[in-house]
Protein backbone atom coordinates (compact mmCIF):
# COMPACT_ATOMS: atom_id res chain seq x y z
CA UNK A 1 0.00 0.00 0.00
CA UNK A 2 1.18 3.32 -0.54
CA UNK A 3 2.16 5.84 2.15
CA UNK A 4 0.25 8.80 2.22
CA UNK A 5 3.31 10.55 2.83
CA UNK A 6 6.86 9.55 1.79
CA UNK A 7 9.99 12.80 2.63
CA UNK A 8 12.76 11.65 0.98
CA UNK A 9 16.50 12.54 0.02
CA UNK A 10 16.83 13.44 4.45
CA UNK A 11 19.46 12.48 6.58
CA UNK A 12 17.70 10.13 9.03
CA UNK A 13 18.51 11.02 13.21
CA UNK A 14 16.08 8.44 14.82
CA UNK A 15 16.65 10.44 18.48
CA UNK A 16 18.28 7.44 20.25
CA UNK A 17 21.35 8.92 20.05
CA UNK A 18 22.41 6.77 17.26
CA UNK A 19 23.96 7.81 14.13
CA UNK A 20 22.53 10.05 11.09
CA UNK A 21 21.78 8.27 7.88
CA UNK A 22 20.31 9.01 4.67
CA UNK A 23 16.71 7.52 3.36
CA UNK A 24 13.40 7.79 3.64
CA UNK A 25 10.56 8.18 5.95
CA UNK A 26 6.62 7.01 5.48
CA UNK A 27 3.93 8.40 7.03
CA UNK A 28 0.69 7.09 7.10
CA UNK A 29 -2.46 7.36 9.39
CA UNK A 30 -0.58 10.20 11.57
CA UNK A 31 2.41 7.59 12.61
CA UNK A 32 5.21 6.61 10.87
CA UNK A 33 5.04 3.61 8.51
CA UNK A 34 8.63 3.06 7.33
CA UNK A 35 12.35 4.39 8.45
CA UNK A 36 15.15 4.38 6.04
CA UNK A 37 13.42 2.83 3.34
CA UNK A 38 14.11 3.42 -0.77
CA UNK A 39 11.76 5.49 -2.42
CA UNK A 40 8.96 4.05 -3.65
CA UNK A 41 5.34 5.77 -4.87
CA UNK A 42 3.38 7.92 -2.40
CA UNK A 43 -0.19 9.72 -2.38
CA UNK A 44 2.28 12.67 -1.54
CA UNK A 45 6.33 13.07 -1.69
CA UNK A 46 8.60 15.90 0.18
CA UNK A 47 12.08 16.33 -1.33
CA UNK A 48 13.77 17.22 2.18
CA UNK A 49 16.75 18.36 0.14
CA UNK A 50 19.59 16.85 2.05
CA UNK A 51 17.80 18.53 5.59
CA UNK A 52 18.37 16.50 9.09
CA UNK A 53 15.03 14.80 9.35
CA UNK A 54 14.32 13.78 13.49
CA UNK A 55 11.58 13.22 16.15
CA UNK A 56 9.76 16.71 17.07
CA UNK A 57 11.23 18.33 19.93
CA UNK A 58 9.96 17.80 23.38
CA UNK A 59 9.77 20.67 25.94
CA UNK A 60 11.32 18.97 29.10
CA UNK A 61 10.12 21.90 31.49
CA UNK A 62 7.57 24.82 30.10
CA UNK A 63 5.02 26.79 31.32
CA UNK A 64 2.31 26.93 28.71
CA UNK A 65 -0.56 25.36 31.14
CA UNK A 66 -2.59 28.06 30.30
CA UNK A 67 -1.51 29.71 26.61
CA UNK A 68 -1.50 25.99 24.92
CA UNK A 69 -5.14 26.87 23.25
CA UNK A 70 -3.98 30.09 21.76
CA UNK A 71 -2.34 29.39 18.28
CA UNK A 72 -0.73 32.85 18.44
CA UNK A 73 0.99 32.63 21.60
CA UNK A 74 2.26 28.79 20.70
CA UNK A 75 3.85 29.75 17.60
CA UNK A 76 6.93 30.45 19.06
CA UNK A 77 7.13 26.48 19.77
CA UNK A 78 6.20 25.38 16.59
CA UNK A 79 9.18 27.54 15.14
CA UNK A 80 11.76 25.77 17.33
CA UNK A 81 10.37 22.51 16.18
CA UNK A 82 9.00 21.62 19.16
CA UNK A 83 5.73 19.38 18.95
CA UNK A 84 5.42 18.39 22.55
CA UNK A 85 5.74 20.24 25.90
CA UNK A 86 6.00 19.01 29.35
CA UNK A 87 3.96 21.52 31.77
CA UNK A 88 2.54 21.98 34.96
CA UNK A 89 6.09 22.64 36.35
CA UNK A 90 7.43 24.48 39.64
CA UNK A 91 4.23 23.25 41.73
CA UNK A 92 2.29 25.36 39.22
CA UNK A 93 -0.64 23.82 36.77
CA UNK A 94 -4.08 24.62 35.63
CA UNK A 95 -5.78 22.17 37.64
CA UNK A 96 -6.77 20.62 39.94
CA UNK A 97 -8.40 24.81 40.12
CA UNK A 98 -11.22 24.63 43.14
CA UNK A 99 -13.34 27.79 44.22
CA UNK A 100 -11.64 30.80 45.37
CA UNK A 101 -8.20 29.16 46.70
CA UNK A 102 -7.58 27.81 43.27
CA UNK A 103 -8.44 31.07 41.83
CA UNK A 104 -5.93 33.23 44.17
CA UNK A 105 -3.55 30.69 43.39
CA UNK A 106 -3.80 31.12 39.55
CA UNK A 107 -3.20 34.72 40.35
CA UNK A 108 -0.44 33.65 42.46
CA UNK A 109 1.16 32.12 39.37
CA UNK A 110 0.27 34.33 36.88
CA UNK A 111 3.76 35.82 36.97
CA UNK A 112 4.88 32.19 35.23
CA UNK A 113 2.04 31.33 33.34
CA UNK A 114 0.11 33.97 32.31
CA UNK A 115 -3.19 35.22 33.43
CA UNK A 116 -6.19 32.87 32.80
CA UNK A 117 -7.36 32.88 28.69
CA UNK A 118 -10.58 31.87 28.47
CA UNK A 119 -11.19 29.78 31.63
CA UNK A 120 -9.87 30.01 35.09
CA UNK A 121 -7.97 26.63 35.70
CA UNK A 122 -10.24 23.15 35.53
CA UNK A 123 -11.29 21.14 38.07
CA UNK A 124 -9.05 18.08 36.99
CA UNK A 125 -7.37 16.60 34.38
CA UNK A 126 -10.10 15.42 32.33
CA UNK A 127 -11.56 19.06 32.32
CA UNK A 128 -8.36 20.09 31.25
CA UNK A 129 -8.20 18.06 28.57
CA UNK A 130 -11.44 18.77 27.53
CA UNK A 131 -10.74 22.53 27.11
CA UNK A 132 -7.75 22.10 25.57
CA UNK A 133 -8.85 19.44 22.75
CA UNK A 134 -11.63 21.85 22.12
CA UNK A 135 -9.13 24.56 21.25
CA UNK A 136 -6.61 24.77 18.34
CA UNK A 137 -3.56 23.27 19.86
CA UNK A 138 -0.52 23.66 17.51
CA UNK A 139 1.17 21.00 19.96
CA UNK A 140 0.72 18.68 22.36
CA UNK A 141 0.87 18.77 26.22
CA UNK A 142 1.28 16.36 28.93
CA UNK A 143 0.93 18.21 32.21
CA UNK A 144 2.35 17.32 35.80
CA UNK A 145 0.11 18.36 38.89
CA UNK A 146 1.39 21.54 40.06
CA UNK A 147 1.88 20.70 44.07
CA UNK A 148 0.74 24.70 44.51
CA UNK A 149 -2.43 24.02 43.39
CA UNK A 150 -3.09 20.88 44.84
CA UNK A 151 -2.50 22.13 48.10
CA UNK A 152 -5.16 24.94 47.27
CA UNK A 153 -7.75 22.13 46.91
CA UNK A 154 -7.24 20.27 49.64
CA UNK A 155 -6.14 23.45 52.16
CA UNK A 156 -7.21 25.62 51.04
CA UNK A 157 -5.06 29.10 50.73
CA UNK A 158 -2.03 29.98 52.81
CA UNK A 159 0.75 27.67 53.61
CA UNK A 160 -0.13 26.37 57.31
CA UNK A 161 1.34 22.59 58.31
CA UNK A 162 -1.03 20.02 56.44
CA UNK A 163 -2.87 17.59 59.71
CA UNK A 164 -3.17 13.76 58.93
CA UNK A 165 -6.69 14.29 57.18
CA UNK A 166 -5.47 17.20 54.91
CA UNK A 167 -1.90 15.32 53.87
CA UNK A 168 -4.39 12.30 52.95
CA UNK A 169 -6.97 14.60 50.93
CA UNK A 170 -4.00 15.95 48.80
CA UNK A 171 -2.65 11.87 48.27
CA UNK A 172 -5.68 10.69 47.64
CA UNK A 173 -6.60 14.25 44.88
CA UNK A 174 -2.99 13.32 43.50
CA UNK A 175 -3.62 9.69 43.20
CA UNK A 176 -6.85 10.24 41.09
CA UNK A 177 -5.18 12.76 38.78
CA UNK A 178 -2.24 10.68 38.35
CA UNK A 179 -4.33 7.87 37.56
CA UNK A 180 -6.24 10.00 34.95
CA UNK A 181 -2.95 10.73 33.18
CA UNK A 182 -0.87 12.99 34.94
CA UNK A 183 2.82 12.83 34.13
CA UNK A 184 3.69 13.57 38.19
CA UNK A 185 4.10 15.44 40.52
CA UNK A 186 5.76 18.84 40.33
CA UNK A 187 7.22 20.65 43.43
CA UNK A 188 8.20 24.52 43.31
CA UNK A 189 10.35 24.88 46.95
CA UNK A 190 11.51 28.18 46.31
CA UNK A 191 7.87 29.26 45.62
CA UNK A 192 4.69 29.44 48.15
CA UNK A 193 3.28 26.94 49.60
CA UNK A 194 6.33 24.99 48.71
CA UNK A 195 8.57 26.56 50.50
CA UNK A 196 7.18 25.38 53.93
CA UNK A 197 6.46 22.09 52.99
CA UNK A 198 7.65 19.47 55.63
CA UNK A 199 9.12 16.10 55.37
CA UNK A 200 6.13 14.19 55.98
CA UNK A 201 3.98 15.81 53.54
CA UNK A 202 6.49 15.79 50.42
CA UNK A 203 7.63 11.92 51.44
CA UNK A 204 3.51 11.07 51.31
CA UNK A 205 3.08 12.95 48.13
CA UNK A 206 6.30 11.06 46.65
CA UNK A 207 5.52 7.51 47.99
CA UNK A 208 1.78 8.30 46.44
CA UNK A 209 3.77 8.98 42.66
CA UNK A 210 5.97 6.19 43.18
CA UNK A 211 2.82 3.89 43.73
CA UNK A 212 1.53 4.71 40.22
CA UNK A 213 5.34 4.84 38.77
CA UNK A 214 5.55 8.44 38.32
CA UNK A 215 8.22 11.58 38.63
CA UNK A 216 8.30 14.22 40.98
CA UNK A 217 9.96 17.08 39.69
CA UNK A 218 11.50 19.91 41.79
CA UNK A 219 12.48 23.08 41.51
CA UNK A 220 14.87 23.01 44.30
CA UNK A 221 14.84 25.13 47.63
CA UNK A 222 18.35 26.71 47.35
CA UNK A 223 20.15 26.99 43.61
CA UNK A 224 22.81 28.81 45.06
CA UNK A 225 24.34 28.49 48.91
CA UNK A 226 22.48 25.68 49.60
CA UNK A 227 23.03 23.84 46.06
CA UNK A 228 24.61 20.62 47.45
CA UNK A 229 21.89 20.59 50.28
CA UNK A 230 18.73 20.98 48.56
CA UNK A 231 20.09 18.02 45.97
CA UNK A 232 20.75 15.97 48.92
CA UNK A 233 17.00 16.18 50.51
CA UNK A 234 15.62 15.28 47.11
CA UNK A 235 18.21 12.18 46.81
CA UNK A 236 17.31 11.49 50.33
CA UNK A 237 13.30 11.44 49.74
CA UNK A 238 14.28 8.77 46.40
CA UNK A 239 16.36 6.93 48.62
CA UNK A 240 12.94 6.69 51.35
CA UNK A 241 9.74 6.40 48.72
CA UNK A 242 11.40 4.63 45.71
CA UNK A 243 9.89 7.69 44.03
CA UNK A 244 11.79 8.87 40.67
CA UNK A 245 12.60 11.90 40.97
CA UNK A 246 13.65 15.05 38.11
CA UNK A 247 15.55 17.87 38.74
CA UNK A 248 13.84 21.03 36.55
CA UNK A 249 16.07 23.65 35.01
CA UNK A 250 19.21 22.73 36.91
CA UNK A 251 21.69 25.20 37.39
CA UNK A 252 23.45 27.64 39.99
CA UNK A 253 22.65 30.67 40.93
CA UNK A 254 25.17 33.51 42.50
CA UNK A 255 28.75 34.81 41.60
CA UNK A 256 29.75 33.57 45.07
CA UNK A 257 28.52 29.65 44.05
CA UNK A 258 29.76 29.60 40.55
CA UNK A 259 31.27 26.06 39.96
CA UNK A 260 29.08 24.38 42.44
CA UNK A 261 27.78 22.39 38.67
CA UNK A 262 30.90 20.12 39.18
CA UNK A 263 29.75 19.17 43.04
CA UNK A 264 25.97 18.44 41.79
CA UNK A 265 26.34 16.61 39.51
CA UNK A 266 29.03 14.08 40.93
CA UNK A 267 26.06 13.87 43.93
CA UNK A 268 23.75 12.73 40.60
CA UNK A 269 26.04 10.29 38.97
CA UNK A 270 27.10 8.94 42.78
CA UNK A 271 23.27 8.36 43.20
CA UNK A 272 22.44 6.91 39.88
CA UNK A 273 25.15 4.48 40.54
CA UNK A 274 23.25 3.69 43.72
CA UNK A 275 20.38 2.24 41.67
CA UNK A 276 18.40 5.92 42.21
CA UNK A 277 15.96 6.79 39.08
CA UNK A 278 16.80 10.68 38.48
CA UNK A 279 17.07 12.94 35.96
CA UNK A 280 17.48 16.73 35.06
CA UNK A 281 16.63 19.23 32.27
CA UNK A 282 18.49 22.35 32.06
CA UNK A 283 18.16 25.82 29.37
CA UNK A 284 21.16 27.20 27.33
CA UNK A 285 21.45 30.46 28.70
CA UNK A 286 23.07 32.02 31.51
CA UNK A 287 20.18 34.13 33.61
CA UNK A 288 17.11 33.01 34.73
CA UNK A 289 13.42 34.24 34.77
CA UNK A 290 10.29 33.94 37.41
CA UNK A 291 7.63 35.74 38.97
CA UNK A 292 9.33 38.87 41.64
CA UNK A 293 7.23 37.03 44.12
CA UNK A 294 9.92 34.43 44.44
CA UNK A 295 11.94 37.50 46.15
CA UNK A 296 9.86 38.11 49.26
CA UNK A 297 11.02 35.37 52.63
CA UNK A 298 8.20 33.04 52.30
CA UNK A 299 6.48 34.39 55.96
CA UNK A 300 4.81 37.32 53.39
CA UNK A 301 3.06 34.81 50.96
CA UNK A 302 1.91 32.52 54.17
CA UNK A 303 -1.62 33.45 53.72
CA UNK A 304 -2.12 33.53 50.47
CA UNK A 305 -1.68 36.15 47.29
CA UNK A 306 -4.18 38.89 48.55
CA UNK A 307 -2.83 39.06 52.18
CA UNK A 308 0.50 39.19 50.94
CA UNK A 309 -0.39 42.47 48.26
CA UNK A 310 -2.12 43.93 51.48
CA UNK A 311 1.05 42.89 54.07
CA UNK A 312 3.35 44.88 51.11
CA UNK A 313 1.46 48.37 51.63
CA UNK A 314 2.63 48.24 55.57
CA UNK A 315 5.86 49.78 56.62
CA UNK A 316 6.45 47.68 59.14
CA UNK A 317 6.09 44.86 57.08
CA UNK A 318 8.73 45.95 54.54
CA UNK A 319 10.98 46.91 57.60
CA UNK A 320 11.03 43.20 58.42
CA UNK A 321 11.59 41.96 54.75
CA UNK A 322 14.63 44.45 53.92
CA UNK A 323 16.27 43.06 58.39
CA UNK A 324 15.21 39.16 56.17
CA UNK A 325 16.78 40.19 53.03
CA UNK A 326 20.27 41.27 55.04
CA UNK A 327 20.77 38.56 57.08
CA UNK A 328 18.71 35.53 55.88
CA UNK A 329 16.66 32.69 56.80
CA UNK A 330 17.66 29.38 56.73
CA UNK A 331 16.71 27.10 54.23
CA UNK A 332 15.11 30.49 52.16
CA UNK A 333 17.25 31.00 48.69
CA UNK A 334 17.75 34.80 49.22
CA UNK A 335 18.14 35.99 45.84
CA UNK A 336 18.39 39.53 46.45
CA UNK A 337 21.53 38.33 48.58
CA UNK A 338 23.35 35.96 45.96
CA UNK A 339 22.38 38.48 43.03
CA UNK A 340 21.71 41.61 44.44
CA UNK A 341 19.16 44.58 43.39
CA UNK A 342 21.49 44.99 40.31
CA UNK A 343 21.16 41.66 38.39
CA UNK A 344 17.16 41.21 39.17
CA UNK A 345 15.29 43.19 36.09
CA UNK A 346 12.43 43.72 35.14
CA UNK A 347 10.95 41.30 32.63
CA UNK A 348 7.53 41.59 32.28
CA UNK A 349 4.21 43.35 33.70
CA UNK A 350 0.91 42.28 34.00
CA UNK A 351 -0.30 45.57 32.67
CA UNK A 352 2.23 44.96 29.90
CA UNK A 353 3.59 48.63 30.48
CA UNK A 354 7.22 48.23 28.07
CA UNK A 355 8.45 51.39 29.66
CA UNK A 356 9.95 49.84 33.09
CA UNK A 357 10.94 46.26 30.88
CA UNK A 358 14.80 45.67 31.31
CA UNK A 359 15.37 47.75 34.09
CA UNK A 360 17.21 47.13 37.17
CA UNK A 361 15.47 46.95 40.48
CA UNK A 362 18.18 48.95 41.73
CA UNK A 363 17.57 51.01 39.02
CA UNK A 364 13.65 51.36 39.51
CA UNK A 365 14.53 52.61 42.90
CA UNK A 366 16.72 55.61 41.91
CA UNK A 367 13.87 57.11 39.66
CA UNK A 368 10.92 56.72 41.85
CA UNK A 369 13.57 57.84 44.55
CA UNK A 370 13.39 55.28 46.83
CA UNK A 371 15.23 52.14 48.06
CA UNK A 372 14.68 48.80 45.63
CA UNK A 373 13.10 47.34 48.51
CA UNK A 374 10.57 49.84 48.55
CA UNK A 375 10.46 49.72 44.78
CA UNK A 376 9.88 46.13 44.54
CA UNK A 377 6.92 46.33 46.91
CA UNK A 378 5.22 49.55 44.99
CA UNK A 379 5.65 47.90 41.44
CA UNK A 380 4.01 44.22 42.74
CA UNK A 381 0.69 46.08 44.55
CA UNK A 382 0.72 48.18 41.41
CA UNK A 383 0.60 45.13 39.57
CA UNK A 384 -1.38 43.09 41.66
CA UNK A 385 1.92 40.64 41.91
CA UNK A 386 2.06 39.76 37.98
CA UNK A 387 5.70 40.71 37.50
CA UNK A 388 8.49 38.53 36.25
CA UNK A 389 12.35 39.50 36.48
CA UNK A 390 15.28 38.30 35.00
CA UNK A 391 17.03 36.87 37.47
CA UNK A 392 21.54 37.64 35.99
CA UNK A 393 22.98 35.16 38.43
CA UNK A 394 24.11 32.33 36.42
CA UNK A 395 27.83 31.64 34.77
CA UNK A 396 28.81 29.93 31.06
CA UNK A 397 30.61 27.20 32.70
CA UNK A 398 28.02 25.99 34.64
CA UNK A 399 25.97 26.17 31.91
CA UNK A 400 28.34 24.28 29.91
CA UNK A 401 29.09 22.03 32.27
CA UNK A 402 25.03 20.77 33.12
CA UNK A 403 23.87 20.80 29.48
CA UNK A 404 26.65 18.27 28.31
CA UNK A 405 26.62 16.28 31.38
CA UNK A 406 25.38 13.27 29.50
CA UNK A 407 21.83 12.75 30.85
CA UNK A 408 20.76 16.17 30.77
CA UNK A 409 17.22 16.45 28.81
CA UNK A 410 16.60 20.19 27.27
CA UNK A 411 13.91 22.39 28.95
CA UNK A 412 12.90 25.86 27.74
CA UNK A 413 11.30 26.47 30.89
CA UNK A 414 9.13 28.93 28.73
CA UNK A 415 7.63 31.62 30.64
CA UNK A 416 3.82 32.74 29.22
CA UNK A 417 2.96 36.16 31.29
CA UNK A 418 1.71 39.03 29.19
CA UNK A 419 4.64 41.07 27.50
CA UNK A 420 8.17 40.41 27.18
CA UNK A 421 9.96 37.93 29.45
CA UNK A 422 13.33 35.80 28.61
CA UNK A 423 14.55 34.64 25.00
CA UNK A 424 14.54 30.62 26.11
CA UNK A 425 10.38 30.83 25.75
CA UNK A 426 11.79 32.01 21.60
CA UNK A 427 14.60 30.13 21.15
CA UNK A 428 16.25 28.14 23.52
CA UNK A 429 16.03 24.91 20.77
CA UNK A 430 18.05 26.30 18.01
CA UNK A 431 20.04 28.11 20.24
CA UNK A 432 21.14 24.68 22.01
CA UNK A 433 21.78 23.20 18.53
CA UNK A 434 23.44 25.89 16.92
CA UNK A 435 25.58 26.87 20.40
CA UNK A 436 26.37 23.35 21.39
CA UNK A 437 26.53 21.22 17.51
CA UNK A 438 27.27 24.00 15.27
CA UNK A 439 29.25 26.73 16.72
CA UNK A 440 31.41 25.22 19.39
CA UNK A 441 31.10 21.56 19.25
CA UNK A 442 31.02 20.51 22.54
CA UNK A 443 28.23 17.61 21.74
CA UNK A 444 27.31 15.56 18.67
CA UNK A 445 24.23 16.42 16.45
CA UNK A 446 22.55 12.55 17.37
CA UNK A 447 23.40 13.15 20.95
CA UNK A 448 21.71 16.89 20.91
CA UNK A 449 18.70 15.26 18.95
CA UNK A 450 18.53 12.53 21.80
CA UNK A 451 18.28 14.82 24.46
CA UNK A 452 15.17 16.87 23.15
CA UNK A 453 13.69 13.69 21.40
CA UNK A 454 14.32 9.79 22.88
CA UNK A 455 15.27 10.44 25.91
CA UNK A 456 12.75 12.98 27.23
CA UNK A 457 9.88 10.85 25.73
CA UNK A 458 11.24 8.30 28.03
CA UNK A 459 11.63 10.18 31.09
CA UNK A 460 8.23 10.83 30.72
CA UNK A 461 6.53 7.69 29.65
CA UNK A 462 5.67 9.71 26.49
CA UNK A 463 5.01 5.97 24.82
CA UNK A 464 4.66 6.22 20.63
CA UNK A 465 7.12 9.70 20.65
CA UNK A 466 10.54 10.30 20.23
CA UNK A 467 11.78 8.23 18.39
CA UNK A 468 11.60 7.40 14.44
CA UNK A 469 9.91 3.80 14.43
CA UNK A 470 7.29 2.50 12.73
CA UNK A 471 4.24 2.25 14.31
CA UNK A 472 5.17 6.04 16.76
CA UNK A 473 3.25 8.54 15.76
CA UNK A 474 4.67 11.16 13.28
CA UNK A 475 5.64 14.06 15.22
CA UNK A 476 8.43 15.04 12.77
CA UNK A 477 10.59 18.08 11.98
CA UNK A 478 13.09 18.70 9.14
CA UNK A 479 15.71 21.09 9.15
CA UNK A 480 19.21 22.51 8.07
CA UNK A 481 21.30 22.77 10.88
CA UNK A 482 23.92 25.63 9.79
CA UNK A 483 20.98 27.36 8.56
CA UNK A 484 19.08 27.70 12.54
CA UNK A 485 18.89 31.12 14.69
CA UNK A 486 17.72 32.16 17.13
CA UNK A 487 16.96 35.37 17.07
CA UNK A 488 15.43 36.43 20.59
CA UNK A 489 17.15 38.00 23.07
CA UNK A 490 17.12 39.53 26.10
CA UNK A 491 16.53 42.88 24.58
CA UNK A 492 14.11 42.01 21.83
CA UNK A 493 13.03 38.48 23.59
CA UNK A 494 10.16 37.63 21.44
CA UNK A 495 11.70 37.26 17.82
CA UNK A 496 10.83 33.99 17.03
CA UNK A 497 13.31 31.90 15.27
CA UNK A 498 14.19 30.78 11.93
CA UNK A 499 16.03 27.62 10.12
CA UNK A 500 13.13 25.23 10.62
CA UNK A 501 11.60 24.36 7.67
CA UNK A 502 9.00 21.57 8.38
CA UNK A 503 6.95 20.62 11.09
CA UNK A 504 4.32 17.89 11.24
CA UNK A 505 2.38 16.73 14.69
CA UNK A 506 0.64 13.39 13.92
CA UNK A 507 1.48 13.55 10.08
CA UNK A 508 -0.15 16.94 10.05
CA UNK A 509 2.30 19.33 8.33
CA UNK A 510 1.52 22.68 10.79
CA UNK A 511 5.17 24.40 9.36
CA UNK A 512 5.54 23.90 5.74
CA UNK A 513 9.11 25.55 4.93
CA UNK A 514 9.26 27.95 7.49
CA UNK A 515 5.37 28.50 7.70
CA UNK A 516 2.51 27.85 9.59
CA UNK A 517 -0.02 26.09 7.64
CA UNK A 518 -3.24 26.94 10.14
CA UNK A 519 -3.76 23.16 10.62
CA UNK A 520 -3.83 22.01 13.83
CA UNK A 521 -3.01 18.28 15.54
CA UNK A 522 -1.90 19.07 18.64
CA UNK A 523 -3.85 17.23 21.81
CA UNK A 524 -3.40 16.58 25.63
CA UNK A 525 -1.66 13.60 26.21
CA UNK A 526 -1.99 10.82 29.04
CA UNK A 527 0.25 8.83 30.95
CA UNK A 528 -0.59 6.07 32.12
CA UNK A 529 0.38 4.41 35.42
CA UNK A 530 3.70 2.85 35.15
CA UNK A 531 4.91 3.72 32.44
CA UNK A 532 7.34 6.36 33.03
CA UNK A 533 11.05 5.29 32.63
CA UNK A 534 14.52 7.14 32.34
Amino acid sequence: MRPELQIRNVRLVDGSGAPARPGCLDISGGRIAAVGGPERPACRVLDGGGAVACPGFIDAHNHADLAAGSPEEMACMLYQGVTTCVVGNCGFSAFPAWGEAGRSYLRYAAGVMGKPRGFSGAADLYEYGQRLNGASMLVNLASHVGHGMLRAAALGAGDAPADRQGLERMCRLLDALLEQGAAGLSLGLIYSPGARAGWDELAALARTAARRGKPVAVHLRDEGRGLEDSVEEMLSLARETGVHIHFSHHKVMGAAFHGSSARSLALLDRARTSGLEVSLDAYPYDAGCSTALVLLPPWVLAQGMEEALARLERREVRSRIQADLERGIEGWENLVGSCGWKRLEIAALGSGDPALQGKSLAQLGQIWGISPLEALARLLVQEGGNVSITIRGMCQEDVDRILTWPDTLLGSDGLFAKGSAHPRRYGAFPRFLHSYVMQRGLISLEEAVAKMTGRTASCFGLRGRGLLRPGYWADVVLFHPEALVDRADYAEPERLAAGIEHVFVAGVHTLDSGRPTGQYAGRLLTIKSGENRT
